[in-house]
């Protein structure tokens, strides 16, 4: 986001709205099962749930009726889509290559030529960022030249170009990343974090904003996923890390720059 697009939103900016969604985001960023990997603060109280109740919940749904006989069982099972690939349990050291990121990064969020994106956005306002981690050097195919130094680097979907951030050593940015276990289980070529600005959408949406700021999140890393699958190329998503350590390595502010989700690849 350019300065003069930042001081113009912030012309219409309402402080309070915008307090209380950072106030409410805070709260989101710690939370954790006993056992988890994750260190969390100090301050922070686990979730004492007995696993075999876990076990209950996983891959069930909920009804919200009565217990009846009045289901109508559909008959054609017919599926037109493929099934979703799972999430990588491990990520080998396998190097993407500089043509498997560009295509990863385009084909996902990439802005057509109208400015549309292959994801949909409340008013089409795009609130969600991309902070693109590049934890390896990567190399030209064609001749080894380097054409990525690992570093931090924004995705612009409408300049489809990564504007750096800062390059040099990233295995402090990599370590809260990949906390606890994740570091021995993965060893991703990139980091997508998706980032939220609350000012930016905020303007319009007032409170709602937040709500879908995040249904923007699950439908960018969702087209990401979707990519990853036709590329042949394994994936996951990560939550258990810090936003304060992770914004602090970014060199952002998160107030007002909120870490959502990470993707690894």
């Amino acid at each position: 986001m350019s300065y003069r697009l930042l001081n113009l939103i912030r012309q219409f900016s309402d402080q309070k709205i915008l307090s209380d969604i950072r106030r409410f985001h805070m709260k989101t960023s710690s939370t954790y099962v006993r056992g988890n990997e994750y260190n969390p603060p100090a301050t922070l109280k686990p979730i004492d749930v007995n696993k075999k109740y876990l076990k209950i919940i996983e891959f069930s749904d909920i009804r919200y009726t009565l217990e009846n006989d009045h289901s109508i069982i559909l008959h054609n099972r017919r599926r037109i889509k493929k099934e979703r690939a799972p999430s990588a349990c491990h990520i080998e050291g396998k190097n993407l290559s500089f043509t498997e990121i560009s295509d990863i990064l385009y084909n996902s969020f990439g802005s057509y030529s109208n400015g549309r994106r292959p994801y949909p956005s409340g008013g089409a306002i795009y609130p969600i960022g991309f902070i693109v981690c590049v934890l390896k050097d990567i190399l030209l195919e064609e001749n080894g030249v380097l054409a990525i130094q690992s570093g931090v680097y924004q995705y612009r979907p409408s300049k489809n170009s990564l504007d750096e951030i800062w390059t040099g050593d990233i295995n402090t940015l990599k370590s809260c990343i990949l906390s606890g276990k994740d570091g021995e289980k993965y060893n991703p070529t990139i980091a997508i974090i998706y980032v939220n600005h609350p000012e930016k959408n905020s303007i319009k949406y007032r409170y709602k904003s937040y709500r879908l700021s995040l249904m923007e999140v699950g439908s960018a890393y969702q087209s990401a996923i979707e990519t990853a699958n036709l590329l042949g190329i394994e994936q996951r998503l990560l939550a258990s890390f810090c936003d304060f350590e992770i914004a602090k390595e970014l060199g952002l502010d998160a107030r007002y720059v909120q870490p959502c989700v990470v993707q690894i690849f």
